[in-house]
């Protein structure tokens, strides 16, 4: 009698937990304000009033922002670097396979540049991987499976194949230390495990900050040198982001995510580079169901190769129920000095435009503290990685379309700089 009675007390209390934990995630909805396009149109750079050499040419440009406001460019083979006020600043580089030459194609995902909160330069291209000082000193030019840890992702000097890299990002922090996200699932790899990793590699020493099973973009392999990836977009990947004081800040929208009274919720991790200090917080977000078409594909699979991928990204779907967050947005994780901006929410259409949703949180109190809808531009491409938040400002790559017939006001690759409301920010 007393067992059943302690029973039914413990049954009671689950319940009431589970019922209180519903209602504070819908508190947390319901309490934030919400902004839409709370943005100023400040000036556009790249275009017109300044030399011929400092002009953006390319429509796939790639483009990041310092701490200090200096708008680095990569275009032409080159690095055309603006002040805050978009001022040419100074310009470097060539095609080439020399130091401070780069090559390859632009076009490929694996091209990227990025700024460290110290002002270093990294730039990854076709096979190499550059570091620049903050005063555009080249620091190293360096193949990628000459740096430490490529044995965690599978690359090695005779295994190394730029056409189908699997590294998502290098960032460089100094000449010393550096920060790789990417995934195992390499020709060398036929039967994995398959892990998706971000390390911190210092003097040569590589610790691992996080480790998830890959559930998206798995390999099937055709013959022995070369495989394919098959992929379900909503199932989530890795993603991370470097404060200014150079903690990380990262998450996985399928291992991190789970799904609670019909409402979405996704841990955020923050750490230090050592791992020694970690702090967890929690986002909701909306649901949404897979798209119906892509779940078809894969049960229409060719190979028995495959098929056999196929069913196991089926399955991650039905595990699931639901896609992760917004894979509408190539830049979910957003930081600008002590505040997050998050894409966890659907795109939003409304009279006929096309809203981004972002969550705004406060890195100091973990909490959000509102909701940001940010409207895409007239006749330029989506948001995705084009769209960047740093010192209050929001940065848009402008890219017209190829096409005349549905070209904007401005045919010309630009930069588009608009000042963000501070009571976006909480002022």
């Amino acid at each position: 009698m007393n067992i059943s009675r302690t029973v039914w007390f413990v049954g009671i209390f689950i319940c009431f937990f589970l019922h209180f934990e519903e209602n504070m995630y819908a508190q947390q909805v319901e309490q934030i304000p919400r902004f839409t396009n709370p943005v100023t149109f400040e000036r556009e750079i790249g275009v017109t009033g300044i030399p011929d050499e400092y002009l953006i040419v390319w429509r796939n440009f790639k483009f990041d922002v310092a701490l200090n406001g200096d708008i680095y460019i990569f275009d032409e083979y080159k690095v055309k670097i603006f002040d805050r006020n978009g001022k040419p600043k100074a310009i470097f580089g060539q095609r080439g396979q020399g130091p401070g030459d780069f090559e390859g194609d632009i076009r490929r995902d694996d091209f990227k540049i990025d700024i460290s909160p110290k002002g270093f330069l990294t730039i990854c291209e076709y096979q190499f991987l550059n570091v620049f000082s903050p005063l555009n000193r080249l620091l190293k030019k360096e193949r990628y499976y000459n740096i430490p840890g490529m044995e965690l992702f599978g690359l090695s000097a005779s295994s190394f194949s730029p056409a189908s890299i699997n590294l998502y990002s290098i960032i460089a922090l100094n000449e010393k230390e550096m920060i790789i996200e990417g995934d195992n699932a390499y020709y060398t790899n036929r039967k994995g495990p398959y892990k998706e990793r971000i390390v911190y590699v210092k003097d040569g020493a590589v610790t691992t900050i996080a480790e998830y099973d890959l559930v998206n973009f798995l390999p099937y392999f055709e013959s022995e040198r070369s495989y394919t990836r098959s992929s379900l977009m909503g199932l989530g990947f890795l993603l991370f982001t470097v404060l200014p004081d150079n903690r990380i800040l990262y998450t996985h929208t399928y291992h991190d995510a789970k799904i609670l009274s019909k409402q979405g919720i996704i841990t955020i991790h923050l750490s230090s580079l050592d791992g020694t200090l970690k702090k967890d917080f929690d986002v909701t977000y909306e649901l949404m169901d897979f798209d119906k078409a892509q779940i078809e594909d894969l049960k229409n699979s060719r190979s028995p190769q495959q098929r056999e991928v196929h069913k196991l990204l089926l399955k991650y779907a039905q595990e699931r129920k639901y896609q992760a967050i917004n894979m509408g947005n190539g830049d979910i994780l957003m930081v600008d000095g002590e505040t997050l901006f998050i894409g966890i929410s659907p795109s939003r259409y409304e009279n006929k435009q096309l809203f981004e949703v972002y969550k705004v949180i406060n890195l100091q109190t973990c909490k959000v503290i509102g909701e940001v809808d940010f409207l895409h531009p007239k006749g330029g491409s989506s948001f995705s990685s084009d769209f960047l938040i740093r010192n209050g400002n929001l940065y848009l790559a402008y890219r017209p379309y190829d096409r005349p017939s549905i070209r904007a006001d401005n045919p010309f690759p630009s930069i588009r700089i608009y000042r963000i409301d501070p009571q976006v920010y909480g002022k």
